[in-house]
């Protein structure tokens, strides 16, 4: 930011005093298009620094709420799979397949693979 306003007074100055014989100009070998470009470009820094800022401000906000909301997720090595018969239909005999991801909720029947 300093060398923004820097460039954007030196310029401001020069335009200022164009007619003035007394002024001593700080950026003798820059011309006027120079110095304009060198504070758009200096501004553009700063937009660009706050529009960082902005996201990782924004992306820690979502990290806290996600780390909010699973903060209750079980995350235990006790997850089980089960392999159960199943009637479908009441003719026909099938497989079923339970993925328990909640084992205080488990079925006690059928076959488990942990």
């Amino acid at each position: 930011m300093d060398k923004y306003r820097e460039f954007r007074d030196a310029y401001r100055m020069r335009v200022a005093n164009r007619d003035n014989p007394d002024y001593k100009d700080p950026y003798p070998r820059y011309e006027d298009g120079d110095l304009t470009y060198l504070r758009d470009a200096y501004r553009q820094y700063v937009d660009y620094s706050v529009l960082v800022f902005v996201a990782a401000y924004a992306l820690n906000i979502v990290d806290a709420t996600v780390f909010a909301h699973l903060r209750q997720f079980d995350i235990s090595n006790d997850l089980s799979l089960r392999v159960t018969p199943k009637m479908i239909d009441r003719r026909t005999f099938g497989v079923g397949l339970t993925l328990t991801l909640n084992p205080r909720q488990s079925r006690t029947t059928g076959f488990s693979f942990k």
